[in-house]
Order: C-alpha cells, then structure tokens, then sequence
C-alpha cells in the first residue's frame, strides 16, 4: 500500500510535472540559442566619477563584468551624453589580433547585431598581425613593444551612422569630436577604453543614436581576419630576402651560417600554420538611469 501510494499521481500532479519540464525545456533552449550567439546581457553603472580615458586601469571598480567564455572583462558606465567602455584581456591571441588586425567596436540602437555605428581602432597593420599572429604583443614586440602600441593608435576610423563612408582621422581629431580611445598594458594584461556620445548633436555629430537612459543598445567586438593571401606572399618575399642576404654572407667569406653548415638564415614558420578565429564578442547593454537625488 506504501509502494503505491508514493508512486501514484493525481492528474493534476502530472500536469503541473510536465509543465515543469516544458519550461526547464524552454529555458534550456534559450541558454542554447542566446549563449550560442555568442550574446550577453549586461548593465551599464551610472557614471559617479571621472574617467580618464589613458588606457590605464583605475575607474572601472564596480562595472565590470568577466566574460568568462572570451577570456575578457568588460566595463560599462554612462550618463546622459556619453558612454564609456573598457575592454581588457590576458589572452596574447587576442592582444594580437587586436593591435595586428584591428578592432571595430560596433553599436546598434535597436539592441540587436546591427553595425550601425562603429569606432574602428586600431586600424591594424597587417605586417604587425603576421609578426604577432598566435604569439602575442609581449612575446612579439619586445623592447618596441611600447612603440607598437602607439603608432597603432594614431588614427581613428569612424564608420556611420548615416555616412557612405568611412572617417579617417587622426586620434587628435577625433577628441574634438567628443570620441577618445586609448589603449595601454599591464602586467601583460591589455585595456583598451573608448569614450562615444549617446545623442548626437551640433558638436557631436558622430554618436550612437540613444534615445536615453535605460535604453537597450547593442555593442559587439570585432577584430580583422587575417589575410592569408597576403601572409603568404610576404612569407615568400622575406624568404626570397633571406637567401639573397645568405648568399652574400657566403659570396664574402662564409659568414652566417648554422653549425650544421646550413646556408640558410631562420625563416618564419611554414605557411601550412593554423590561424586562430577572429576575436568576435557581442552584448546587450542596457544604459544606466540617473539616480535620484542628483
């Protein structure tokens, strides 16, 4: 009698059990669908200090969010002209193809993956990404490491809203336009920090297009893919520049080369080498409302 009566379900015990497991269903899928996007919902801090944008890591306590599956943190604040983000990552890929093949940071009004807005910068220099592809800016750059990151800066391209097409301009140039980035590293970590008006006006003619605070707006992160044409011609070509330099080593007496009497100097490694996927990392991010009181 025990047995059946912990067994036995009414029907409505039956019902509410299968509307359970409809909806663990449900939510389920979602977390697939949303999470396999590669999309995340985060909120936007209030803006309750000054943030310096030098790529230097001290105002962000308190709005950063550990993207965990992108091996990045992110940081959002805003008040009612301006948006602030900070970016930072340990990964060396990443730092690469950052400062190699660029990165486009892209804004959508409506919420979603539209590339309405974009501030793209660095711009990228592709003989810099082949040097750093898949090793990274430490490991890379060295001693120039510094140099790198500065020159990699030097010019902002604006892409949109409303504009056929893009705006180059020197960093300088586009502070005056209200748009500030900065990139900088440490303890091997790179920041990257961006500020960009939400409403555009008669001095901020170049802005994401909020309508106001609370407002859901879309912000993804997008490196360049690397060009494995052009990586291959200029493998060839400084394979060619190796051979002609180690037969003038040999033609003037045999300096240069290997103990193992090989005439040839090290090369960069073989074509057939793996590249990794662009950096690609998209959220929703709903802006923060001015606290009461201020």
């Amino acid at each position: 009698m025990q047995f059946r009566l912990r067994f036995s379900k009414t029907k409505e015990q039956v019902k509410q059990r299968h509307t359970g497991f409809r909806c663990i269903s449900l939510l389920f899928l979602f977390s697939i669908l949303f999470f396999g996007c590669g999309e995340y919902e985060l909120s936007s801090k209030w803006l309750d200090r000054e943030i310096i944008i030098d790529g230097i890591d001290t105002e962000w306590e308190g709005a950063r969010y550990l993207i965990e599956g992108k091996n990045a943190t992110i940081a959002l604040r805003n008040d009612e002209n301006y948006l602030y983000l900070r970016l930072s990552t340990p990964d060396r890929t990443i730092q690469a193809q950052m400062i190699g093949m660029g990165l486009t940071v892209w804004f959508d009004p409506e919420g979603g993956r539209g590339k309405t807005f974009g501030i793209h910068c660095p711009i990228g220099n592709p003989d810099t990404g082949i040097m750093m592809a898949g090793r990274g800016l430490n490991k890379s750059a060295g001693r120039n490491r510094d140099e790198i990151l500065e020159t990699a800066q030097k010019k902002v391209e604006i892409i949109g809203p409303d504009k056929d097409e893009p705006s180059t301009l020197l960093a300088s140039e586009a502070e005056l336009l209200d748009i500030s980035v900065k990139m900088g590293i440490s303890r091997r970590i790179i920041i990257y920090e961006l500020k960009v008006p939400l409403v555009s006006d008669d001095r901020r003619r170049y802005a994401i297009g909020a309508t106001g605070s609370g407002q859901m707006i879309g912000i993804g992160f997008e490196t360049g893919r690397m060009d494995m044409g052009k990586l291959n011609e200029m493998r060839e070509e400084r394979r060619r520049e190796s051979d002609d330099l180690q037969r003038e080593r040999d033609r003037v007496g045999g300096l240069g080369r290997t103990r193992s009497g090989s005439n040839r100097t090290n090369r960069m490694r073989p074509a057939g080498r793996m590249t990794p996927d662009p950096f690609e990392l998209w959220s929703k991010v709903t802006l923060a409302s001015k606290p009461a009181g201020l």
